[in-house]
């Protein structure tokens, strides 16, 4: 429990005791010590008295017996003459501090409401501040200053709800800057197919007009030559083939199923598919149902795998296959113990065309497409770490109950 409302639990505790004990005194101590200081009580201890005196002359072989008891109602009897006259002065003291006890309650009372308003009135101003933050997408995220109770945990959601914002945001341009690169892959692929496709025509239209009739040495000459022009249409044809599938990558089919079942069958399927590369799911997953297109996960995992493989060159490597939830997401960790990816690319690595490989060995897209997939999922994928020790990629899938 939050400790003031704890002080105001103990606060409205003792202002209900002194009102009890006030309400107390008013209507049954003091009617009672009204009836208790009556004159009929020293009158009689007055005779008591003069009995002692009597019982002394006609008993002087007691009369000591008879002096001290004497001595005795006559001290009673003083001390009762001296409640007597103070009963109205003490009776007053104590309602006196039962009245100042509930004062000094109700006072400090009040105080600490002021404070606790005025303690509300900043937060409230900071909390306008934080929404007026998000609202106009500022990079920095104001601090309500609360270290404990409800204003603290409000201060959290709301640091969540701007962190969420932002990830968000993030999706929203990745996604936009992919989507304009996928538009201009499709134009450039479209573009370079129509001449590649008249290249090819053309070389076999030479080869049809003038191998033929050419001298052995210029025939063989020639045929080195073609094969070294064909091999270079056949790669330009390879990279138009890849701007091309870049271009028309399609909307995800979205079904539900276990992500945990799709990798045990992932790895039992590819398990030979690189020779350097050993793949292994971590035991005893529980069931992650999540929504995904099996086709565009599994082309998903094919590109990290692939990239994985070329990075270790002629090493054996492992590639550790995982899940777990996290908040609204299933995440799957893919981990290699390769060497890790370059520094200067780490930044712009899902950018398309970017690559690591010597030039004419890839085109860059293969992040890019899969980054693109897992963003028309309603996920994302991230890289989580990256050093000497290998590397390791997340992929972030809604759970089912939030798709």
């Amino acid at each position: 429990m939050n400790w003031r409302w704890l002080l105001y639990w103990l606060l409205g505790g003792s202002c209900a005791v002194l009102l009890f004990l006030f309400v107390l005194q008013r209507t049954v101590t003091r009617p009672a010590m009204n009836f208790l200081f009556q004159s009929e009580i020293p009158e009689s201890l007055a005779r008591s008295m003069e009995d002692q005196k009597q019982l002394a002359r006609l008993d002087p072989e007691n009369s000591a017996l008879y002096r001290q008891r004497f001595e005795e109602l006559d001290l009673l009897r003083r001390n009762y003459q001296v409640l007597q006259i103070n009963q109205t002065h003490l009776a007053r003291n104590f309602e006196t501090i039962l009245v100042g006890g509930l004062i000094a309650i109700l006072l400090l009372a009040a105080v600490l409401t002021f404070m606790e308003s005025r303690r509300t009135h900043r937060f409230l101003l900071g909390l306008r501040e934080q929404m007026a933050a998000l609202a106009e997408n500022r990079p920095e995220f104001p601090s309500l200053g609360a270290k404990r109770g409800l204003f603290r945990r409000i201060d959290e959601l709301a640091r969540e709800q701007w962190s969420n914002h932002k990830k968000v945001q993030k999706k929203v341009r990745d996604l936009e800057h992919l989507n304009g690169w996928q538009e201009s892959a499709r134009r450039h692929a479209h573009e370079i197919r129509t001449p590649l496709t008249a290249a090819f025509l053309e070389m076999e239209s030479m080869q049809d007009r003038f191998a033929r009739d050419l001298p052995p040495p210029l025939e063989e000459a020639w045929q080195e030559h073609r094969q070294h022009v064909i091999t270079q249409l056949n790669r330009l044809k390879e990279f138009t083939n890849a701007f091309a599938a870049f271009g028309k990558l399609t909307q995800p089919t979205l079904k539900p199923q276990n992500l945990n079942a799709f990798l045990k069958q992932f790895a039992q399927l590819y398990h030979s598919a690189w020779s350097n590369l050993n793949l292994v799911l971590a035991p005893d997953l529980p069931d992650a149902l999540c929504a995904f297109d099996s086709e565009h996960i599994r082309q998903v995992l094919v590109n990290l795998c692939q990239n994985a493989s070329q990075a270790m060159g002629d090493r054996q490597g492992t590639i550790s296959l995982s899940t777990r939830k996290e908040g609204l997401f299933w995440i799957c960790r893919v981990a290699d113990d390769g060497p890790g990816i370059p520094q200067a690319v780490l930044s712009r690595l899902f950018e398309p065309y970017v690559t690591t490989r010597s030039i004419g060995q890839g085109m860059g897209l293969g992040l890019a497409i899969a980054q693109k997939i897992m963003l028309d999922h309603g996920g994302d994928l991230i890289l989580a770490s990256s050093s000497a020790a290998g590397t390791c990629f997340e992929l972030f899938f809604p759970c089912e109950e939030q798709s």
